[in-house]
C-alpha cells in the first residue's frame, strides 16, 4: 500500500503543476478528480470492513499423508451491496510436536452479497497437533491506499494421526491374562479378571464367560462378575520427546502410538505416558482398548517438546506408574542418561533409540537398545517380546 500512496502523490503533484501552468477547466477537472476518487474509495471503504466475516473450517482429524484431508478453508462472507476490493491476510500453522511452522498470505475479491471460499492445503503433513489460525486480516479500499482490519477468526486446530508403522508384539498366555498390578481402583471396574471388583445382574451384550455360575445358581438370575482397573498396568509405553530433531520427535510419537495399537491387539492393558513441556510433569493415560487410545490420542500429539533429555524417565521412576514387574517400552533420541541404567536394573525395559548412537559401543552394549532411524517411510519391522 505504500507503493500505492507515493504513486497517488505523485500524480496528484502532476495534476498540481499542470493545473498551475495550464489553468483551464479540464485541468482543474482532472485535479479535482484525482482527489475526488481516493478520498471517495476510502469513505466507502470504510463502512465495507463492518459488512465482512471470515470463518475458518478446520477438519479435527488427518490421516498421515492424505494433504486433501487436511485442506483449510477460508469463507469470506461480504454482506453488504459492494464488492470489497480485497480480503488479505495471513494463515499461519504450527506444530507443537515438532515446533515447525508456516504462514501463507493471500488476497481475494468478494463480490457483494455473496461467500467466497479459499482453500489451502498444507505442505507438509506432520504427525501431531497442528494449530491454526489467521493474523494481519483486513480489507482494502479500491485503490489499496488504506487497510480496515477485520475480525479475527476463532483459533482452530487438526491432529494428522501417525502411519501404520510394522510393530508387532508377542506376549505370553498368563501376561495377556493376567494384569501383574498390586493396586486396583476402588471406584470403577477395570480388564483386570485377577482380581473381582464387583458381581451384578446380566445385561444384554455381556460376555458368557464373565457369569458367575455359582451365584446365579444362588440367586436364581445370572449374575456378572466385574474385573478390577489395574492402577499400575502391565507395561508402560514411554516416549521421550525431547531434543533438537524434530523429526526424531516425530517418529517417536509414531512409533509409540503404533506400539500401543499391538500392545492392545495382543490383550496387554497398559498406560502411555510423556512430558508435557508446557505443563511441567508427568501424563499419563490407561489404555484397555483402541477407543481409551482414540480418546488419549489428542493430549499425547499435543505434546510441547522441552529441553532436558530424559525428564520423562526420571519422572516415571519417581511416581507409581512402574509398578513392580512393569515392562517399559522407553523411546528416546539419547541414551546419554543418568537415570538410563536404573530403568534397565530396576524394571524390564525395552529401549527404542532413534538416530544415531550417541554412546561408545562398549557402554551400549549393556543395555537392551535397539536402534531405529528416523523416519516413518519404509521403516524396518518392529518385533517386541513381552
Amino acid at each position: 500500500m505504500r507503493n500505492n500512496r507515493i504513486f497517488l502523490a505523485a500524480v496528484l503533484l502532476v495534476l498540481l503543476l499542470l493545473q498551475l501552468y495550464v489553468n483551464n477547466v479540464f485541468s482543474l477537472m482532472l485535479l479535482v478528480t484525482g482527489i475526488f476518487l481516493p478520498v471517495l474509495s476510502v469513505l466507502l471503504g470504510l463502512r465495507m470492513h463492518r459488512c465482512l466475516r471470515v470463518r475458518m473450517d478446520v477438519p479435527e482429524t488427518v490421516d498421515y499423508g492424505n494433504r486433501e484431508e487436511a485442506a483449510i478453508r477460508l469463507r469470506l462472507e461480504n454482506t453488504s451491496r459492494r464488492s470489497a476490493a480485497a480480503v488479505c491476510g495471513t494463515l499461519c500453522l504450527n506444530n507443537l510436536l515438532t515446533g515447525s511452522s508456516a504462514a501463507r498470505r493471500f488476497q481475494s475479491s468478494v463480490s457483494g452479497r455473496s461467500t467466497h471460499t479459499l482453500r489451502f492445503l498444507p505442505e507438509d503433513l506432520e504427525v501431531g497437533r497442528t494449530d491454526v489460525s489467521v493474523e494481519h486480516l483486513y480489507v482494502t479500499d479500491l485503490f489499496h491506499l488504506v487497510a480496515f482490519r477485520l475480525p479475527l477468526p476463532p483459533k482452530d486446530r487438526f491432529v494428522v494421526l501417525p502411519p501404520e508403522l510394522p510393530v508387532t508384539v508377542e506376549t505370553e498366555r498368563s501376561r495377556e491374562i493376567r494384569g501383574d498390578s498390586d493396586q486396583f481402583s476402588e471406584q470403577e471396574p477395570g480388564p483386570d479378571p485377577s482380581e473381582l471388583f464387583d458381581l451384578r445382574d446380566y445385561a444384554p451384550g455381556d460376555p458368557v464367560r464373565a457369569i458367575h455360575w455359582k451365584q446365579t445358581a444362588r440367586q436364581g438370575r445370572p449374575q456378572v462378575r466385574e474385573f478390577s482397573k489395574p492402577l499400575t498396568w502391565s507395561a508402560v509405553v514411554l516416549p521421550e520427546l525431547t531434543g533438537t530433531d524434530p523429526a526424531a520427535r516425530e517418529a517417536e510419537a509414531a512409533y509409540a502410538w503404533n506400539l500401543s495399537l499391538a500392545l492392545l491387539e495382543a490383550g496387554v492393558p497398559h498406560t502411555l505416558s510423556w512430558y508435557s513441556g508446557a505443563e511441567g510433569r508427568l501424563l499419563s493415560r490407561n489404555l484397555s482398548s483402541v477407543e481409551d487410545l482414540e480418546l488419549a490420542g489428542e493430549a499425547f500429539l499435543s505434546a510441547v517438546p522441552y529441553e532436558t533429555p530424559d525428564a520423562a524417565l526420571v519422572n516415571l521412576l519417581s511416581s507409581d506408574a512402574a509398578g513392580s514387574g512393569t515392562t517399559l517400552f522407553y523411546l528416546t533420541p539419547t541414551l546419554q542418561s543418568p537415570a538410563l541404567p536404573e530403568a534397565a536394573v530396576t524394571l524390564p525395559v525395552h529401549i527404542l533409540a532413534f538416530g544415531e548412537p550417541d554412546l561408545p559401543p562398549e557402554e551400549a552394549e549393556g543395555l537392551p537398545v535397539r536402534f531405529l532411524p528416523v523416519r516413518m517411510t519404509g521403516a524396518p519391522a518392529l518385533n517386541l517380546y513381552v
